[in-house]
């Protein structure tokens, strides 16, 4: 399973394109007034119906 690191404003990837994102502890270091915007590109390269961490 191949991992790669990116900015979670942009993760690099086309829509539907990852199966999962792990986001464990970065989550925590973003500001709460950019959470939805951050949380709206990762659900956005997500393919539906799969898993988000």
């Amino acid at each position: 399973m191949p991992f790669r690191v990116a900015s979670l404003r942009n993760l690099g990837v086309p829509d539907g394109f990852l199966h999962g994102v792990l986001a464990w502890y970065s989550l925590v270091h973003v500001h709460p007034d950019d959470l939805p915007a951050v949380l709206s590109v990762i659900a956005r390269t997500l393919k539906l119906s799969l898993y988000f961490h």
